[in-house]
């Protein structure tokens, strides 16, 4: 009885408030709501041309909201791949817009870089990291916008589709999809007041639900507020998150723990949460990142003009 109400609230929650695509901001449709999408068919023919068997035949798996097809393989592709079925979330025609991060990429923290002939980046070469290795799904000025909105609360929602193409992520690579527990990096307790919620656990939940990786939120916390570091060098950053995070309890002991966040920058938030993980026990830490800063990225583009966080 309780999920038949859960699902009504979703249905008339759509029907009053539909989502909206991350990237042209029209309404989504939604194929997972039998005859109550027909009101959705007003939005437009482009909806209508991409959603149905089009969409199907592109092995998005079935119209109930977000799935996966493990065999799903790309034309010319011998290797399946995971893929998310992402149809509530975003507009078919505007999915591609989003630039995704690709070889060359940093071997240990999976930033893009410039020289294919490089292994490392020039952080991952003079820094000491802690953590095993990372991925970043997109560039960050690719999803700068989205991502603002995202986080300054206007959008919250826009995390359920970038969560599940974190999962995209994890899947398709043999080490991630191997971690026993996703965590997400928690944010200064000032800011997740302000903004309401946790965009880190907003993420990692929705990826959670996507790949099948279990999320605990409540291992590690932030133990302080720390000041917003948008342009402060490495050094700077590791001094002021010393000691910024605590684990609680020995869950992690012997696990392999997958840190998750909205951007990676130097390094030194999850060098941060590296250390008081292993030292509770972790057998070895991960990372992934919604978004990742290229070395051709404009770096006035990392202070929003409300001064919102926007990543370590």
């Amino acid at each position: 009885m309780r999920a038949k109400q859960a699902k009504g609230r979703d249905l008339v929650i759509d029907l009053l408030y539909p989502r909206r695509c991350p990237v042209c901001r029209e309404p989504v449709l939604r194929t997972d709501l039998g005859l109550l999408s027909l009101p959705y068919a007003l939005f437009g023919k482009r909806e209508r041309r991409h959603y149905g068997w089009e969409w199907k035949l592109d092995g998005y798996g079935t119209p109930k909201g977000i799935s996966c097809d493990p065999a799903f393989r790309r034309p010319g592709d011998a290797t399946p791949v995971f893929r998310a079925d992402l149809r509530p979330c975003i507009c078919p025609d505007c999915e591609w817009a989003f630039e995704p991060v690709s070889d060359p990429v940093c071997l240990r923290c999976g930033t893009p870089l410039q020289d294919p002939g490089q292994a490392l980046c020039d952080g991952c070469r003079t820094q000491g990291h802690l953590f095993s290795r990372g991925l970043s799904v997109f560039l960050y000025r690719a999803v700068q916008g989205p991502l603002y909105q995202m986080k300054s609360g206007l959008c919250p929602e826009y995390a359920d589709y970038f969560g599940a193409r974190i999962a995209e992520k994890i899947m398709n690579d043999a080490m991630f999809r191997k971690a026993d527990l996703l965590i997400p990096v928690p944010t200064s307790p000032d800011r997740v007041k302000k903004r309401g919620f946790d965009i880190a656990v907003l993420l990692a939940e929705q990826a959670s639900r996507v790949s099948g990786i279990p999320v605990r939120t409540d291992l590690l916390v932030r133990s302080r507020n720390t000041p917003l570091l948008r342009s402060a060098p490495a050094a700077e950053r590791a001094a002021a998150l010393k000691n910024a995070f605590t684990v609680h309890g020995f869950d992690v002991k012997s696990k392999v723990i997958m840190l998750v966040d909205d951007i990676y920058t130097t390094g030194a938030t999850m060098d941060a949460c590296t250390r008081v993980l292993l030292d509770a026990g972790a057998d070895q830490v991960l990372f992934v990142t919604l978004a990742a800063r290229g070395t051709t990225d404009d770096s006035s583009a990392e202070s929003p003009a409300d001064g919102t966080d926007v990543g370590l």
